[in-house]
């Protein structure tokens, strides 16, 4: 079976690509496998390079935002030409009975122009949902400008009518239009054969959108947290934040909260918000972004993980990095993390946006025997959920095999 990984970046840059990447690594010990890499930036790590049965191919082009050449970048970001041109050549040598196009991400580079070249040449697609940009123009069925979940029809009118990006209205209109491109010209969603998504809320959201015979997959990605010991945040102090300082993850709700109850707060990450959190909150910790092994220090002494989110996110592996260091958390009740969170179990559950109900959690997770005991259970139910994830790539090859049937069918 030969597999091809579109990516829109060579390196491990977000969540798509370090999953992406993560994947290969565990195909590469198949010897019945051959795997190509076809990204659109940036040099890859020699460790794939080298790995067995891989194969890589950069374009090397710039990607959407940092292009120096603007009208470049406007017009490439809607259909890269250069890119579909690029792997028409490569798919010439391979047969379209026993390869998978396997899509993690293309917005940013290859655009859906590499997409309509491999159902050109007959190629079954899978497609990874890492986030909700193949229907939402914005990515994230969020109003940016309001700050609140959108709930309109994604690319109808009241779409277009909608002020919700993030800076302005003329960048959500040139989404739009790259919607519209995707949709009428690809034909996305439906000329995809299988879909990959991260959690049921993800696929529930997707679902309207998709071919109702379409194959639709629930695949949790694992937790890459190299933690191999479980914590006891009982008896540490710190309410910890871990993520982008920006109006949809709210961290301003929590850091007004902590500082109301004199809770000690750490906020790992940075943002917009940075100031305004600080100046919510002038004893909060802000440590700006760290590595893993950064992160993972500062867990050590980390009493609870606070996710206040706005946003219904896809599936919230921050969460899952907590929890699998024993340390339980409070999660807002839009988010697809609170698929793993089991209230008053392994964490609590607040109602979004709500000071009070946040403030009741922070207030609960106070008591010593809570916390030890929902960190008990954390790492119970964490045993659970990594042997799910050790038979993640048996399913992601059953999902390659069936469609690759289905296909030759």
């Amino acid at each position: 079976m030969n597999v091809i990984l579109l990516n829109d970046y060579a390196y491990e840059n977000g969540g798509a690509s370090v999953v992406a990447y993560w994947i290969v690594r565990q195909l590469s010990v198949y010897a019945n496998i051959n795997i190509l890499i076809f990204a659109g930036t940036g040099e890859f790590d020699p460790a794939i390079c080298n790995l067995s049965n891989v194969s890589t191919y950069s374009l090397k082009q710039y990607d959407i935002l940092t292009d120096p050449r603007r009208l470049r970048a406007v017009c490439k970001g809607l259909w890269n030409y250069e890119a579909a041109a690029r792997l028409d050549n490569i798919l010439r040598e391979y047969d379209p009975q026993d390869t998978v196009i396997h899509v993690h991400s293309y917005q940013k580079v290859l655009t859906s122009s590499c997409i309509h070249m491999a159902k050109k040449r007959g190629f079954p697609i899978v497609m990874h949902l890492h986030d909700y940009g193949m229907i939402c123009p914005n990515l994230a069925f969020y109003d940016f400008q309001r700050n609140e979940i959108c709930r309109k029809h994604a690319l109808g009118l009241a779409c277009l009518r909608t002020n919700c990006d993030a800076r302005k209205y003329i960048h959500k209109l040139w989404r739009f239009t790259r919607g519209c491109i995707e949709k009428v010209c690809v034909g996305l969603p439906d000329c995809i054969d299988a879909y990959i998504a991260v959690s049921k809320l993800s696929a529930n959201l997707f679902k309207p959108y998709f071919p109702k015979n379409r194959p639709s997959y629930i695949l949790p990605t694992p937790s890459f947290f190299a933690s191999n010991n479980f914590f006891t945040p009982a008896k540490n102090k710190y309410f910890v934040f871990i993520g982008r300082l920006s109006p949809e993850k709210n961290p301003l709700l929590l850091a007004k909260c902590a500082y109301e109850l004199r809770i000690p707060v750490m906020f790992i990450g940075e943002g917009a918000c940075r100031k305004d959190v600080l100046k919510a909150n002038p004893e909060a910790v802000v440590t700006g972004w760290l590595n893993k092994v950064q992160v993972l220090k500062c867990l050590e002494e980390a009493r609870c993980a606070v996710f206040p989110t706005l946003l219904y996110e896809t599936q919230g592996l921050a969460v899952e990095e907590a929890l699998s260091c024993g340390i339980p958390v409070i999660v807002s009740d839009v988010c697809a993390a609170t698929e793993v969170v089991q209230h008053e179990e392994n964490g609590l559950i607040f109602r979004s946006n709500d000071e009070e109900s946040l403030k009741a959690c922070l207030l609960n997770m106070l008591d010593d025997d809570i916390v030890a005991r929902m960190s008990s259970l954390a790492k119970e139910l964490f045993r659970h959920r990594r042997y799910e994830s050790d038979h993640y790539i048996d399913r992601l090859l059953n999902i390659y095999v069936y469609t690759l049937e289905k296909s030759v069918c």
